[in-house]
């Protein structure tokens, strides 16, 4: 086991990984209130989370070459650096163009934990090594952010919208106290890495990478429905069901069960389970969970458990594939800094798309989740028959 994996490094590397989901997720409860501040409709405020999400997904490709120039350790202290200066940013906003700016800043620099974390997997581990080492990593990603949007609910309560990215300016200063002391995995560093010929040579490298793009797409549509339901969820509880920012904060320690379900599974069925197999229990799992959140959802129960129960059970799912997809995508990665940064670009892009998508086309009712949900699902049957068709799985 790589030394980061062992106490008391996996601490800060656990808090790394889930950075940016964890910044991405922590305010989520204050948007109704920041809709009001800003008199903004619902669908205008939603761009607080699809402008951080483009941060969040072209920020990989800064990342990929920066790490092969400066080592792993350094790249992850800029990137929290820029996550710092974004997040004050956000929590001073006089204006939404303002809040905007600092969530783009913060999303950029967030991006540099999942990136460089799944890197310096992809540097020590292969194979199912690699998909045991991912699920450690995932295991933070399941308890840190909605542990965050508990926190964020109760900081609405108290502080006001500005109390969540509060919050995220001290934890981001407080993290990069923690990296310092994170190792340097990096066998060998390229001092042309940086040059522009060389960065769009091994980028365009891995975007003619069919297979890596296929997983991408794939692994990235199921990161969507984390995203839109974070995005679309408090109007649908806060406003609909009329539960306060502290009560929906409490709902969403439901969520992590799920996760730590789908991880658990992945964990002691690594070398048992063919991906294969692993990708169609994830759509079968979003499936039943999307039809029973619609007919909670047709039927009118107004219930906190109506709206998190299905989503919990969902996202064993996307939390069951994942290692098995980002293992893949990265053991046959020769460039692993770069495979990364388009795995995460892709990744996030179509995360960053389907809750576009959601917030600029999806109707101001319940049901509507579920039905995107059900267009998610129908991309990612698409996905993995192009797999199927390239013997990947």
């Amino acid at each position: 086991m790589p030394d980061f994996l062992r106490f008391p490094y996996i601490i800060p590397f656990l808090l790394l990984g889930a950075f940016a989901s964890m910044m991405a997720v922590l305010f989520t409860p204050a948007l109704p209130e920041l809709t009001e501040a800003f008199h903004l409709v619902p669908a205008q405020s939603q761009w607080a989370m699809t402008i951080y999400l483009i941060g969040f997904a072209v920020g990989p490709l800064l990342y990929g070459p920066l790490g092969n120039k400066l080592g792993r350790r350094k790249t992850v202290l800029f990137g929290i650096g820029l996550a710092i200066v974004g997040s004050f940013i956000s929590s001073i906003a006089a204006s939404f163009e303002m809040l905007c700016l600092g969530r783009l800043l913060q999303g950029l620099g967030a991006s540099v934990g999942f990136k460089m974390t799944g890197t310096m997997i992809g540097d020590s581990c292969s194979g199912s090594a690699a998909t045991k080492a991912l699920g450690i990593l995932y295991l933070g990603l399941a308890i840190l952010p909605y542990a965050g949007l508990t926190i964020g609910g109760f900081l609405t309560t108290w502080f006001g919208w500005r109390g969540p990215f509060v919050f995220c300016t001290l934890y981001s200063a407080f993290l990069f106290v923690c990296c310092l002391w994170l190792p340097e995995t990096a066998k060998q560093l390229h001092s042309d890495a940086l040059q522009w010929k060389q960065i769009v040579h091994k980028y365009l490298a891995q975007f003619k990478n069919r297979t890596l793009i296929l997983l991408s797409i794939y692994f990235g549509l199921g990161t969507g429905v984390i995203y839109v339901f974070a995005n679309q969820a408090p109007f649908i509880g806060i406003d609909w069901m009329q539960l306060s920012p502290k009560e929906y904060g409490l709902f969403g320690l439901l969520l992590p069960i799920g996760m730590i379900v789908g991880l658990t599974m992945a964990n002691r069925l690594a070398e048992k389970v063919s991906a294969n197999k692993a990708f169609i229990f994830g759509m079968v799992c979003i499936g039943f969970s999307t039809l029973l959140m619609g007919i909670c959802f047709l039927e009118d129960w107004r219930s906190g458990w109506s709206l998190f129960i299905p989503q919990m059970l969902l996202l064993i799912g996307p939390f069951f594939t994942g290692p098995f997809g980002y293992g893949k995508a990265l053991s046959d990665a020769t460039d692993k800094s770069n495979a990364s940064a388009v795995f995460q670009f892709l990744n996030l892009s179509c995360a960053m798309l389907g809750t576009l998508f959601a917030g600029m086309w999806m109707p101001q009712t319940a049901i509507a989740l579920p039905i995107v949900y059900i267009c998610i699902l129908a991309g990612m049957f698409a996905a993995w028959v192009g797999l199927r068709k390239q013997r990947t799985l």
